[in-house]
């Protein structure tokens, strides 16, 4: 077809064109509308080596911690840590299924962690944010090594960015439902 072609198809059927890109975007505006909203919320962490008593023990430390913080990151969704806040909350779930609720990340060569819940209440995304994050840091002075002499770990975690309750919902995205079904409707 060339170009010619298009235009005398879109002259002839624009009405047609018009219609059907209405119709995407109004069955995509109400799906957005009846979709639930999903918030998201999410603290950041820090963690560091405590007891080091020479710049070589810092910087060994912090190689250990950047090492270890991805691990740290598949912690906050096992059931070590979401079962204490799981009792904590009060919440009618069980750790698996707060565990997909719950994700992490980890910016390259860190020692930040963010944790992110996502949930249908803003207040409990928050909630639970926090609460995992402060779990976190109970998890990983019990499973991470004490250093030599002494009683306490030399893993510490501290949270940097707690987690504020969202004012907007991340899912649905009305404007970008409303777009894509306009263009499919165009289409």
């Amino acid at each position: 077809m060339d170009f010619a072609r298009y235009l005398t198809v879109l002259r002839n059927g624009w009405k047609w064109i018009g219609a059907f890109a209405i119709i995407g975007a109004v069955l995509a505006g109400t799906y957005s509308m009846l979709a639930t909203p999903q918030y998201r919320a999410t603290t950041t962490l820090f963690f560091y080596i405590s007891g080091a008593d020479s710049t070589t023990q810092l910087l060994q430390g912090s190689t250990y911690a950047q090492n270890q913080v991805r691990s740290f990151a598949l912690l906050a969704e096992q059931p070590v840590v979401l079962d204490p806040v799981i009792k904590q909350l009060n919440l009618d779930e069980t750790s698996v299924q707060l565990s997909k609720q719950v994700t992490t990340s980890v910016p390259l060569d860190t020692v930040v962690l963010d944790v992110i819940v996502t949930d249908q209440s803003a207040q409990q995304a928050a909630a639970i944010a926090n609460a995992i994050g402060a779990q976190m840091s109970t998890a990983i002075s019990n499973l991470s090594p004490s250093g030599p002499g002494a009683s306490t770990a030399t893993v510490r975690v501290s949270t940097v960015a707690p987690a504020q309750v969202p004012q907007y919902a991340y899912s649905p995205n009305t404007k970008q439902n409303v777009a894509f079904g306009l263009i499919l409707g165009v289409i």
